[in-house]
């Protein structure tokens, strides 16, 4: 009986080629459906809100602020006659942490006036809840605080080459710039207590 298509020629199906296609099926067979994979790497990461870089340098630099105020009250208390000549020193203070304390969160803010940064904090001030110590000798109370300026400038500078915000840069620069005058001031024999 005729077959009702007739043979085409092509090549014949070796037995190497017949092994190979079962083997190579037999592989595809145990290898593990890629989708799962594909699920695993599609899945979205959680997403953690990033802290604007320029916030934890305005938060570190109000530590450092928040810190010498304290100083500058604890040796004003201590030392009557050292008031006068630390009150414009204080306002200065004041008037720079409350610029920063604009820049910083809430829960930054109770955070840096209740611990200073290591990088941020003179050495004299007291850590949260105790005050500053302050010597007994009034010229030394005055050597600390002039101490505590300098440092202080040093501190704010790094702030300033810190700082993403060419305009915030120049804001802690201006703040560097007030602390060194002020224990330039206080360390000269007119610009301290008479």
């Amino acid at each position: 009986m005729p077959t009702p298509f007739p043979a085409t020629p092509g090549p014949r199906l070796t037995r190497r080629a017949a092994l190979g296609a079962v083997v190579g099926g037999g592989l595809v067979a145990c290898t593990p459906p890629r989708r799962g994979l594909e699920r695993r790497e599609r899945r979205p990461e959680p997403v953690e809100p990033e802290v604007d870089p320029d916030v934890a340098v305005a938060t570190e630099a109000l530590a450092a602020q928040t810190a010498i105020i304290e100083l500058v009250r604890a040796t004003q208390e201590r030392h009557g006659s050292l008031r006068r000549a630390l009150t414009p020193v204080l306002a200065a203070h004041e008037a720079h942490a409350a610029l920063l304390s604009d820049a910083v969160p809430a829960e930054a803010t109770a955070s840096a006036s209740a611990s200073p940064s290591a990088s941020g904090s003179p050495s004299p001030s007291a850590p949260a809840g105790r005050r500053a110590a302050v010597p007994k000798d009034r010229t030394r109370a005055l050597k600390q605080v002039v101490a505590a300026e300098q440092e202080l400038t040093t501190t704010t500078k790094r702030h300033a080459f810190k700082a993403q915000s060419g305009s915030f840069a120049r804001v802690l620069g201006s703040m560097a710039a007030a602390a060194a005058q002020n224990a330039v001031v206080l360390a000269s024999p007119t610009g301290g207590p008479a």
